[in-house]
């Protein structure tokens, strides 16, 4: 997530702004806009912003062999 790079700098809100991913993104999906910029104004997100570096590292599963033993229902959504 490019976002994360400026969530620690001071003017990150507009470094993002200034982001060709972020014009890429304002074209194809502009609701994700709000979303990202929003974490800017949150002041706990600024100050703990690894946690998003380190939710977007995590894994639940590590490859795809354990799928196989999952036994639960599920619901796949895709476009």
């Amino acid at each position: 997530m490019n976002f994360l790079k400026y969530l620690p700098e001071k003017n990150g809100k507009q470094l993002f702004k200034e982001d060709p991913v972020f014009y890429s993104m304002e074209e194809t999906y502009p609701k994700a806009i709000d979303t990202f910029t929003r974490y800017f104004d949150d002041n706990a997100s600024v100050k703990y912003f690894q946690k998003f570096v380190d939710m977007s590292k995590d894994t639940p599963i590590k490859n795809k062999e354990e799928l196989a033993y999952l036994l639960i229902p599920v619901l796949i959504l895709s476009k």
